[in-house]
Formats: C-alpha cells, structure tokens, sequence
C-alpha cells in the first residue's frame, strides 16, 4: 500500500486503475485454481480419493493448498493495494467542485446541480436494484 500511490500518480489515475481492477481480478481468479493445483500436483482426482486420503498426503494436501491459497492472496492484496488511493484521486477528480469550493459559496451552477443529480440517481438506483435482488429472500 505505501508504493501504490506512488504508482498511481506515476501511471496516471484512469490506467493505475484499470491496472489495480485487473491485478486484483487475476488474483480473485486464481483462488479458483488451488484446488486445480493442489489435486494436479498431489495426483489424486476424484473427490473420493481426496476424502479418504490419510497420513502424509494429508499434510502434503494442506500445505500445497496454503501456498497456492497464499500466492492468490497476496496477488490480490497487491491490487487492492492500488485500489483504494486511485478510486479517492479518481472522485476527487471527477467531483473537484466539491472539494475545492467552500462552504460558504451559495452559487449553484450547473456542475454542482449535475453533480447532485449524479449521486441522487446512483443512490436510488442501487436501492432498487439491492431490493429487486433481495425481494424474492425476504418474500419467500
């Protein structure tokens, strides 16, 4: 986290962006291939022979699993990293007026009038939305 500011300042906001959102995608896509690795490297295949694995190869599982559960971690550490310091430059860019006008200003100019209706929509939209997904759990 303490160099991903720096890159996204060096990159610029909108690549250091797409750049952390795809960093941290490959690492949420490679939690699914640890179990891919892990039955691969071990050798056994079906979930049967997982199941009634003892001993050694217990060990041998657990810890092959770790590894490769720890690299997808740390991959997506390192774009979730980037994430946060470029999603403040991209709003704080993208809704300066509010962050560089004062309090004090009483003049409503289309921006700000723009502006509010931007969050008003969003904030609306994602109660629909958050409701027509839930409907059907809190309905049943």
């Amino acid at each position: 986290m303490l160099f991903a500011g720096r890159f996204i300042d060096w990159m610029g906001t909108k690549k250091g962006y797409l750049w952390s959102i795809g960093i941290w995608s490959a690492g949420a896509c490679l939690h699914a291939f640890c179990g891919i690795i892990t039955e691969e490297y071990v050798g056994m295949h079906s979930a049967a022979e997982l199941i009634a694995a003892t001993g050694d190869v217990v060990v041998v599982l657990a810890t092959i699993s770790m590894y490769c559960f720890l690299v997808a971690r740390c991959i997506l550490a390192l774009g979730e990293a980037g994430n946060f310091p470029a999603a403040i430059k991209v709003t704080a860019e993208y809704f300066h007026c509010f962050f560089a006008c004062k309090s004090s200003d009483l003049v409503i100019d289309d921006r700000k009038a723009k502006q509010q209706l931007t969050y008003f929509i969003i904030y609306t939209g994602q109660n629909i939305l958050l409701d027509n997904l839930f409907y059907n759990q809190r309905h049943a």
